[in-house]
């Protein structure tokens, strides 16, 4: 409830990121994706259909790499 828009943003910008952020301000993605945990990961297809979700934290890089893979397959 703390964060906002713009410190969310500079946050990831210190962090030298550049992908896209949205930002659910309306929680229309939270009622559309049945988001009922934070953090929780959805994997959406090109198409909008929920492949895959994930509660929790990834907690290395290799553990989200494999999830990825496993819908990749």
């Amino acid at each position: 409830y703390y964060d906002t828009v713009s410190s969310a943003s500079q946050f990831i910008e210190n962090l030298g990121y550049t992908f896209p952020l949205y930002f659910d301000t309306s929680s229309e993605g939270t009622y559309a994706y049945q988001i009922e945990y934070i953090p929780m990961t959805v994997f959406i297809s090109a198409y909008g259909r929920v492949v895959s979700t994930h509660v929790g934290a990834y907690t290395s890089q290799s553990e989200l790499e494999n999830a990825l893979q496993d819908i990749l397959k």
